[in-house]
């Protein structure tokens, strides 16, 4: 074993930019350490040259010491960024790694490395990718691909470059069409624009065709410089031509802990031409596994593709070979038949079939980015890491978590010691570590946390998997984040004469309590504004103290046209010198506008679950395709198979391609699979489907849900799965634990006993406070022959604090040697405590006769009154009134407060809420029971408007609109001009348990025009 330590960089250049705010960027520099980590190994990294200055453009403590400690092999020193408010273009920092005269560490041979720092005052303008693919039309308007300019840098300016074309294959004007160049301009605050080519058909047989395009800058302009990708390729692929494909660069199986092995489906998918035959092969070039031992497959493997099909999946057989040798590969290659010029492979030719060892646990983290923000209270908010595991999860394991580098200090804006020990006992499939995170009262925007995963030395059976590093992101709540609730948003054309509206929703985390602004910005997309939509661009959007979503409104028309889905491209920015606001990291969207003269067809759902038969006939399941848009017509796909490790003719019966029709005002149509049973013990076997439609269809288009995949289940194999998703039980009210009863269920083969264990995964309850601390990390349930449920509980305690709903969150996990036995779809679920507090169940009833609301929670404008008012309580002398006027709060608080997801209000009323007021309050009822109370809602709002005030309830979490300015009202003799007068709301409880109830009145549009809601005689019965 070797002695010598080497330490080199990890990579030989880094790119940092300057910081536009009051406190300097920082970038780490990281070192690896290979060899021998079982020593103390230090050396010295020192300045040799570059054209940044020390002092001024950058800091650095000179010579930097840097020491790996023993089973240390990532190190790293941070470098602080100034912004020196110069035009000077990219600067450079060398630096060298140096031995510190131990004879026991050598330099490896990335011994030097170089920091760029980019200028903040220069626009860097580069494309967004080195290729871009478009297709030839297949209709009678040409294509278009969109060709992606991005700018970094200093963003507050205008800028422009030309895009002009160098070369290629394909002619301009015949091919495609585009003037070159072509003047690209960015306003102040955009930062990516995009240029579209016109692609045609020229019916030729021609394959791919390319179009080389370069960017440059005017003579003379020394704020706008040309990012590292200055020049990219377009490729035109031909609809002659049909291209095979891997679907992925990598796929990944597992040994079989079963007697019969494993089957992992390489998927190959088809482009450009998909109604002809046509076939490849698929080579077995290399690997460490071993065809015959470790797998099977004949090599070549010819892979046909009939007209229409899309995907075809070829399976390999993976055995265990009881041999600790950790993952072994397979390397696949495709390949056309010599002479065939109709059939061309992609871009991803090549593919690795990885074979994990279930001797081994393979341990990652679950995401490759983590969230956490500052605290706003006294004590550290906690966010937690998690790691997950797989393959091996019998046994032992254990794994270091290394802080690597990053922007944020432990100690100041966090807590953690590294490296931190992660150990994982058998049975259990993840862990979490959590993070302190403080409150440094800085205004410093998002910081950051390398991690990074490692084995200890000689640990062959714990491997680290794909995902080995990772990003903690600590927001700053000093700073305001903005950036769209989601990556896309869908609205139709209207189909009345007033446009349809659809809603696009931003939200705001981190420093709510302060005004925020953000200029949202249409940058692209195939839709025109004027005709297909109406939106001012630049659309400021303000959020004022306490707001946390605000929707901003496109209007949509219906231009008659048969044109498809239409697409506008979204994008945030922030004000020039707004420090403390900051766009999140979906600061992009796009908004589809479906066309209203089009059939969407696609499946309803992502997966269906059919069963084998136990009785001499087929059992039948059905696969429902659901149409939208355009309803009024007859429209047909085909429905195909293509592939899935269930055989037609033995597992199921349907002949492929199956042809679907729709008649006039049919938005649904189901296609049954009949299943047999083979008396096979094979596990759950899949059929995976494709929706496609006929050439020249315009009027059908395929849904985002156009595959699908149907699963199988063996009537031999046992299935147990939890019987819901969430559980909910009590805090006891005395010394005596109360008891969550959680169920499972069992179905398939039913006629031999089985076990599973219930692992006690994370959640916010703490064992031994909340709940009974006797199960340890699992609960074993035992299946006698022939039950198909059994329970088991768990013991809730009271730990008499005021506190939220806490969780346990359970998983099942089957035992390996037992191959009758699986885990369903329903894997996991959450058991909900809810806290011990006086609530109100049969019998109870509630006016406001006490003079207060006692047992009530308010937020907003609230107080009682009585006849005097103008309007007579209709139970006893006291009745609350409600109103939006002062006092009253947002709108995202009263959802916060009510208890509903953000926009909830929104979307009920498809417009705007911006303030109100509301009561809550918790009952605990018995199936059967029902909630009356009275209410009147009043309003000054006596003309027509979009903007219609409203009142609603809440009933756990579920809205419903009790009136609005709509409704039929009356003149009012209290301060409000009119009136809906006392009716009773009635509500029947199906369920037994504690349910959150709230009421209340909200303003719409506006914040000026004052409305109430008079609440009376809140009984259960």
């Amino acid at each position: 074993m070797s002695t010598t330590s080497s330490i080199e960089f990890s990579q030989i250049l880094y790119s940092y930019s300057e910081n536009s705010q009051i406190y300097p960027n920082q970038t780490s520099i990281t070192l690896n350490r290979t060899g021998n980590i079982d020593n103390w190994s230090t050396v010295e990294v020192q300045l040799i040259g570059g054209s940044a200055q020390q002092g001024s453009d950058f800091y650095l403590s000179l010579p930097q010491s840097v020491t790996f400690a023993p089973g240390k092999t990532v190190e790293f020193f941070t470098i602080d960024i100034f912004d020196d408010g110069m035009i000077e273009g990219t600067e450079t920092v060398n630096l060298e790694v140096i031995s510190n005269g131990d004879p026991n560490t050598i330099i490896g041979t990335n011994n030097t490395t170089t920091l760029e720092i980019l200028d903040n005052e220069v626009s860097y303008i580069q494309f967004s990718s080195s290729t871009f693919i478009g297709s030839e039309s297949n209709q009678a308007l040409p294509n278009q691909v969109g060709v992606t300019l991005t700018r970094t840098g200093n963003i507050n300016s205008w800028a422009e470059v030309d895009l002009s074309i160098t070369g290629g294959s394909a002619i301009e004007g015949s091919d495609f069409w585009l003037t070159s160049p072509q003047p690209v301009n960015f306003n102040p605050g955009e930062t990516q624009k995009t240029v579209y080519f016109a692609l045609a058909d020229d019916w030729q047989l021609e394959r791919t065709e390319t179009v080389n395009l370069n960017l440059e800058t005017f003579p003379g302009n020394l704020d706008t410089v040309i990012g590292s990708q200055g020049t990219a390729t377009l490729e035109i692929l031909d609809n002659e031509v049909s291209y095979i494909q891997f679907s992925s660069s990598t796929f990944i199986g597992s040994e079989s802990n079963q007697a019969l092995p494993n089957q992992v489906g390489v998927t190959l998918t088809r482009t450009g031409n998909i109604n002809s035959w046509a076939e490849v092969d698929l080579s077995i070039t290399g690997g460490s596994a071993i065809e015959g031992s470790d797998f099977w497959l004949i090599s070549p493997q010819p892979v046909s593709f009939n007209p229409g099909e899309t995907s075809k999946t070829v399976y390999f057989a993976l055995a265990d070979d009881w041999q600790l040798e950790g993952t072994e590969t397979v390397n696949l290659n495709l390949e056309t038949f010599p002479g065939n010029l109709d059939t061309v492979i992609g871009s991803q030719g090549t593919a690795t079939l990885e074979i994990l060892d279930n001797e081994v646990s393979y341990i990652q983290f679950s995401s490759s980015t983590f969230i956490g923000s500052e605290s706003n209270q006294a004590l550290p908010n906690q966010v937690g890491v998690t790691l997950t595991r797989t393959g091996n999860i019998n046994s032992w394991a254990e794994v270091d978590l290394s802080i690597t580098g990053g922007s944020a200090i432990e100690g100041s804006d966090f807590w953690l010691t590294s490296p931190q020990p992660v150990n994982f006992n058998p049975g259990e499939t993840q862990k979490t570590v959590y993070f302190d995170i403080n409150d440094d009262w800085q205004l410093e925007g998002t910081e950051t946390v390398n991690l990074n995963l490692e084995t200890f030395p000689g640990n062959l059976d714990t491997v680290i998997g794909s995902q080995g590093t990772t990003t903690l992101e600590i927001l700053d709540n000093e700073v305001s984040y903005i950036q769209f609730s989601s990556s896309t948003f869908i609205g139709s054309e209207s189909n009345q004469a007033l446009p349809n509206q659809v809603g696009v929703t931003l939200t705001r985390t981190g420093n709510i309590n302060s005004w925020a602004e953000v200029d949202l910005s249409i940058t692209g997309g195939s839709a025109i504004e004027g005709s297909d939509f109406w939106l001012t661009s630049p659309q400021p959007v303000n959020f004022n103290p306490g707001e946390t979503s605000k929707t901003v409104y496109f209007a949509l028309a219906d231009d008659w046209q048969l044109e498809g889905t239409e697409t506008v491209n979204l994008n945030l920015e922030t004000f020039p010198g707004n420090l403390d606001t900051v766009i999140g990291s979906q600061g992009t969207a796009t908004l589809e506008i479906l066309d209203n003269e089009v059939s969407y067809i696609q499946f309803s759902s992502s997966t269906f679950i059919g069963s084998e038969s136990n009785q001499a006939l087929p059992n039948q399941v059905g696969v429902t395709l659901t149409r939208t848009g355009n309803i009024n017509s007859w429209a047909e796909v085909d429905l195909s198979i293509t592939g899935g490790s269930a055989i037609e003719g033995s597992d199921f019966w349907l002949t492929s391609p199956q042809p679907v029709n729709f008649n006039p005002g049919e938005t649904q149509k189901t296609v049954y699979f009949a299943l047999a049973d083979d008396w096979q013990l094979e596990g759950t076997e899949t059929v995976n489907l494709n929706l496609e439609t006929f050439p020249g269809n315009l009027g059908t288009v395929i849904g985002s849900q156009g595959t699908t995949t149907l699963e199988i289940l063996d009537n031999e194999v046992s299935y147990i799965q939890f019987s819901s998703s969430t559980f909910t039980g009590s805090e006891s009210n005395s010394s005596s634990p109360n008891q969550a009863e959680i169920t499972l269920i069992r179905s398939g083969n039913t006629e031999y006993g089985t076990q599973v264990e219930v692992l006690f995964t994370n959640g916010t309850a703490t064992e031994g406070i909340d709940f009974g601390g006797y199960y340890g990390v699992s609960q074993s349930v035992l299946f006698e022959p022939g039950e198909t449920t059994k329970t088991f509980n768990i013991d809730l305690i009271s730990d008499g604090i005021i506190e939220e709903i806490e969780t346990i969150n359970l998983q099942l996990n089957a035992d390996p040697a037992k191959t009758e036995a699986k885990i369903g779809s329903q894997n996991k679920t959450t058991l909900n405590i809810r806290d011990v507090e006086p609530f109100a169940g049969e019998g109870f009833q509630a006016g406001f006769e006490e003079g207060s609301l006692t047992n009530w929670n308010s937020r907003g404008n609230r107080s009682l009154k009585t006849a005097t008012f103008g309007v007579t309580p209709t139970e006893g002398n006291s009745q609350l009134l409600l109103t939006t006027g002062t006092g009253s709060i947002t709108d995202t608080k009263l959802e916060t407060f009510v208890g509903l997801n953000l926009a909830e209000f929104d979307n009920l009323i498809n417009n705007n809420a911006t303030e109100g007021s509301a009561i809550k309050r918790r009952l605990t009822v018995e199936s059967g029971d029902i909630l009356s109370f009275d209410w009147n809602f009043l309003t000054n709002q006596t003309s027509i408007s979009l903007n219609t005030d409203f009142a609603f309830v809440s009933i756990n979490n579920s809205l419903t609109k009790l009136a609005d300015i709509d409704s039929q009202m009356v003149d009012s003799n209290s301060n409000f001009e009119i009136e809906t007068g006392y009716k009773t709301f009635t509500y029947q409880f199906t369920d037994s348990g504690s349910f959150n109830v709230s009421v209340g009145v909200l303003d719409v549009g506006d914040t000026q025009i004052n409305s109430g809601l008079l609440v009376d005689n809140f009984t259960i019965t």
